[in-house]
């Protein structure tokens, strides 16, 4: 059993999951594939959120941690965080993270916590603002002429 264990650790760090240990509970196979947690292990999910700026950070934090918290797959006994990552293009970026329950659910919740993420900061009046690209182009006098023609014929 143990190195079946050692195996599933390894797989699931392979796939970019950072792991915890639970517990030194053996478990067979079909465990295994039920669930991480059964085979002592259980998988950390990290997700990136956006806020708009002048969001007050506090709220968006706490908003964020009670909506994710308030799920039944997430490991109520583990912390769960959302830290203020970066100052994004268009948005204030956070990183929510959290312990789950199942391995093999791990797609499923993912569509479950963005969804409760977004209904949270919807209800709470929190913007999520759609990416903001502004571009600036330089324009040479002599063709300036030329281009203000053919800008006021593609409005026709």
């Amino acid at each position: 059993m143990r190195l079946m264990r050692e195996q599933m650790e390894r797989l699931l760090n392979l796939r970019g999951y950072e792991l915890k240990r639970i517990g030194d509970a053996p478990r067979g196979f079909a465990s295994c594939l039920d669930s991480a947690k059964a085979n002592g292990l259980a998988p950390k999910t990290v997700f990136d959120v956006g806020v708009g700026y002048g969001t007050e950070i506090a709220h968006a934090r706490q908003v964020m941690v009670d909506a994710v918290r308030a799920q039944d797959w997430v490991m109520k006994d583990e912390r769960i965080e959302a830290l203020f990552h970066e100052f994004g293009d268009s948005a204030i970026i956070f990183r929510v993270r959290c312990w789950i329950e199942h391995y093999v659910e791990t797609r499923r919740i993912i569509d479950q916590l963005n969804t409760c993420l977004y209904d949270a900061l919807n209800e709470a009046g929190i913007v999520m603002p759609d990416p903001i690209r502004t571009l600036y182009h330089r324009v040479d006098p002599a063709d300036r002429d030329g281009l203000v023609a053919v800008l006021r014929e593609a409005r026709r």
